[in-house]
């Protein structure tokens, strides 16, 4: 068969990697009970009408296509697309009228006409009466329920081959240029210098910038907020500011500048993989009451897609979703992110954290979507732990890795390496183990351990918060867990604020600590090393534990690709950097890959480019054994 050009750039394009191992960023483990799909309180309603929105209108006739679509893209200012927009506008107002009439105290809060036809009402109430009434306004197709959505790059991409394709573009900080990535999520952290906007400059056509331009700069060129419709953390504000991180990490992968980072005791170079394109920002995610979470409803996701669309993105980025099983054709958030597709926009979706199992994908899902699972990275960063004393020490408890805990509070942080102090085994509950020869009540009371230890606590049973809070009331300094027999010790795991800095091992050292401490009591030592350093320790080329696979809820082949979600180094808060993993992490990814397709082949449709990252993806990803190839359920394409 005669090569073509565009087929050689999608080979060199190797999306689907083969690795080890919600929403998206991965849920760091607490060890306490699963969470269940949330529907919120509030009252609040999705209600859609029976007209299509225009997205959808704009495909279903020819003639409206013709006068409605510029360059194979929806063009929602045209005078079409804006007369049909006006009817839409129309009728919802007639809506809100009788609404009004009919259910006192109902207000409605938001409307939509591009990617839905729809408006969000508050009721009143959410007795059976007050539905039915809001069912049976004239025209009202369906009514849903406000549904919770949660959060599911320099080591990285070589493993994509993004170099190869960086050559075809005009070198790498031209990979992207004149492409606008949208990125839906809890927003973004301006100032960090992977959305630095010296040197950039706005799009000449069309008026520049959009939404809150208090962040936009140049290479962010439109930030948008969604009030939320739920009780949220008091450290949020109405703006487009990141709280949680997520936001600016996914839109770092993606799109971030070229800049050096420090990061534990590495500096590297990173980037986006298409560090050339703009950023839009939709912040529909907000950080939750707790303070570790990021999440946001149907309604509040909904205006993103929806003004995303009318703002011109040409993909789309969504590392989140719902373990709730939602059809299609029944879910207007899915339809919605559908009539974005139709407007010629590529949208790309994590597909969750909830693996290994099968069966076990989130939604939005739909075939117009790329979803993508994650794949390993051989370099983590783990802390240096070490069993210091008496002399000699064990080799294999000399030096080893431990892995950092998520959300600890500030106050533990520390600034240089912990110890060598004295430590505890304890028990499940993390008190100091009673049972073990040489312990006693009151021991830490008492020399060497009045001066400050460390707590070695065994997983299981409890909740990791209980576990540190009774080290905490027993006077420990810092926490060294171990995992169970059964479960690994890497992944994210969370402290949930507790002021005690923690990090997990292995099973095996954990009971080998243990038994270092029963042979030598007062005389033993441990120390962990921060700040956390990189180790060349993982298996690459592994589908990740945590990464959801198919089928979808429809029974198609899901993930479509998937790509690196391990350790995967982006923006944080501030001028920080974080190392996260999830299928949150692998989906941006895609995402850049996506625009750096879009730069090379302006003319290529939607599927057009999924065919292409589908149908030249590696197929010699590996599953958990290391050894088989994954199948088309766990690694797709």
């Amino acid at each position: 068969m005669k090569n073509r050009r565009w087929l050689l750039l999608a080979l060199i394009l190797v999306l689907v990697l083969p690795m080890s191992s919600t929403l998206a960023q991965v849920p760091p483990q607490t060890d306490g009970p699963a969470a269940g799909p949330t529907i919120a309180e509030g009252n609040w309603y999705l209600v859609e009408f029976e007209a299509p929105p225009l997205a959808v209108h704009a495909r279903s006739e020819e003639a409206a296509a013709r006068a409605m679509f510029t360059g194979g893209k929806l063009n929602v200012e045209s005078a079409a697309s804006q007369s049909y927009v006006n009817q839409l506008v129309e009728q919802q107002s007639q809506f809100q009228a009788a609404l009004v009439r009919a259910i006192p105290g109902a207000t409605v809060h938001r409307s939509y006409q591009v990617a839905l036809n729809a408006v969000a009402v508050q009721l009143p109430d959410s007795e059976l009466e007050t539905v039915k009434a809001l069912w049976a306004q004239p025209g009202v197709a369906r009514v849903t329920p406000q549904m919770i959505y949660t959060v599911d790059m320099d080591y990285s991409l070589p493993l994509i081959d993004a170099a190869a394709l960086w050559s075809q573009v005009g070198g790498r900080d031209q990979a992207g240029a004149g492409i606008k990535i949208a990125d839906i999520d809890s927003g973004i952290n301006p100032t960090h210098p992977l959305f630095d906007g010296t040197g950039w400059s706005y799009p000449t056509t069309g008026t520049w910038p959009k939404g809150d331009t208090a962040f936009t700069n140049g290479k962010i060129i439109a930030a948008r907020y969604y009030p939320p419709t739920f009780d949220v953390s008091t450290e949020e504000e109405a703006s487009p500011q990141d709280h949680h991180g997520h936001g600016s990490h996914t839109a770092g992968t993606a799109a971030g500048n070229r800049v050096m980072a420090t990061y534990g005791t590495s500096t590297i170079e990173v980037s986006g993989v298409a560090p050339g394109a703009w950023l839009m920002v939709y912040k529909g995610l907000f950080l939750d009451e707790t303070g570790t979470g990021a999440t946001g409803s149907n309604l509040m996701l909904a205006g993103a897609v929806e003004d995303a669309i009318k703002d011109g993105a040409d993909v789309i980025n969504n590392s989140w979703g719902s373990t709730a099983i939602t059809f299609p054709a029944d879910d207007p958030l899915t339809k919605a992110y559908e009539a974005a597709v139709d407007a010629g926009i590529v949208v790309v979706f994590s597909t969750g954290n909830s693996g290994p199992g099968y069966n076990t994908t989130g939604n939005p899902s739909s075939p117009k979507f790329i979803e993508v699972g994650a794949s390993t990275t051989e370099r983590a960063y783990y802390n240096t732990i070490s069993v210091t004393a008496p002399t000699p020490v064990d080799p294999a408890l000399a030096s080893f890795p431990g892995n950092e805990f998520s959300d600890i509070g500030p106050s533990a942080i520390p600034t240089t390496t912990i110890g060598p102090l004295p430590y505890l085994p304890t028990d499940l509950l993390g008190v100091p183990d009673l049972s073990l020869p040489g312990m006693f009540e009151g021991i830490t009371e008492t020399a060497p351990y009045n001066g400050g230890w460390i707590a070695l606590i065994p997983r299981g049973e409890h909740d990791f918060s209980d576990k540190l809070d009774n080290a905490i009331v027993h006077g420990a300094s810092a926490a060294v867990m171990y995992t169970d027999s059964e479960r690994t010790w890497k992944g994210g795991f969370t402290a949930s604020g507790r002021e005690l800095y923690t990090v997990m091992i292995s099973y095996d050292l954990g009971q080998q600590a243990r038994t270092w401490w029963t042979t030598h009591t007062d005389d033993a030592r441990i120390q962990i090393g921060y700040p956390v350093s990189a180790f060349e320790s993982e298996t690459p080329d592994m589908i990740a534990d945590f990464s959801s696979r198919g089928p979808g809820v429809d029974l198609t082949i899901k993930p479509d690709l998937v790509a690196p979600g391990a350790n995967i180094v982006s923006a944080g808060l501030g001028a920080a950097w974080n190392s996260w993993g999830g299928t949150s992490m692998a989906a941006p990814h895609v995402t850049g890959s996506v625009a750096l397709l879009r730069q090379l082949h302006p003319d290529w449709t939607v599927d057009q480019i999924k065919s292409a990252l589908m149908n030249t993806a590696s197929q010699t990803v590996v599953d958990l054994d290391e050894v088989t190839t994954a199948d088309v359920m766990t690694q797709g394409a």
